[in-house]
């Protein structure tokens, strides 16, 4: 059987073992993206342990939990004194991000069939921007 390969860049062993040298090898798998795309939300609805929250759910209706990647842009909070400030971050269950003047709870779950976004603030209308991946597993 024919296999696909492609190397890296400055990689010229194409008959190499060493899976390192591939940008893409067709006999191991690689992440296959189902979905992917942004979504900004605002603690503009009264109610949650905090004050205010804004929630968003993205339906990709696999029927399984699917392998996701997600981030939020912090970029627009000024850092809180005595800290760096963190621009981008990668969001795993609750994730709470402290500002000069407050803090966000952020929250990101996936299940069978949806991608749900969460962010809580005492503040009403504070905003913040995910980026999401959905990958599709073949192996199922």
């Amino acid at each position: 059987m024919a296999k696909f390969k492609i190397l890296k860049t400055g990689e010229t062993d194409i008959d190499s073992n060493d899976i390192w040298r591939f940008a893409l090898h067709s006999d191991y798998p690689v992440y296959k993206i189902i979905s992917q795309g942004t979504e900004t939300l605002s603690t503009n609805t009264a109610g949650g342990a905090l004050g205010y929250y804004g929630q968003s759910v993205i339906n990709h209706g696999l029927g399984y939990k699917p392998q996701s990647f997600v981030f939020a842009d912090f970029s627009s909070y000024p850092s809180y004194p005595g800290s760096t400030q963190i621009k981008v971050t990668d969001v795993t269950g609750w994730y709470i991000f402290y500002y000069n003047a407050s803090f966000l709870n952020v929250f990101q779950s996936i299940d069978e069939n949806n991608l749900t976004l969460y962010i809580e603030a005492p503040e009403y209308g504070k905003t913040l921007t995910f980026g999401y991946i959905i990958t599709l597993d073949e192996w199922l």
